[in-house]
């Protein structure tokens, strides 16, 4: 991610069409989306839980990029062993 400071970045999803450019696994996801909200970050998709049972955030940073904050539930977590149950 690191560049000459005359080069332009190009997101993945203008390079490749899809995919996120970052990710940060946190375990502080709510005070990071207050956060972010506070300080007027574009948020893309607020935190939600996502399909493959992860919770997330994506943002867009001041380059263009999508950077993604999930948490990343562990298999022997109670929440994970519930939500597993019933699939």
């Amino acid at each position: 991610m690191t560049k000459d400071i005359n080069d332009k970045i190009y997101p993945n999803r203008e390079m490749y069409g899809y995919g996120k450019d970052a990710y940060f696994i946190t375990d502080e996801q709510e005070a990071l989306l207050n956060e972010f909200i506070e300080k007027g970050a574009k948020i893309i998709r607020e935190l939600r839980l996502t399909d493959y049972n992860n919770r997330e955030i994506t943002i867009k940073d001041i380059d263009g990029r999508w950077n993604l904050f999930p948490k990343v539930r562990h298999s022997n977590s109670p929440d994970f062993l519930l939500y597993s149950t019933y699939q």
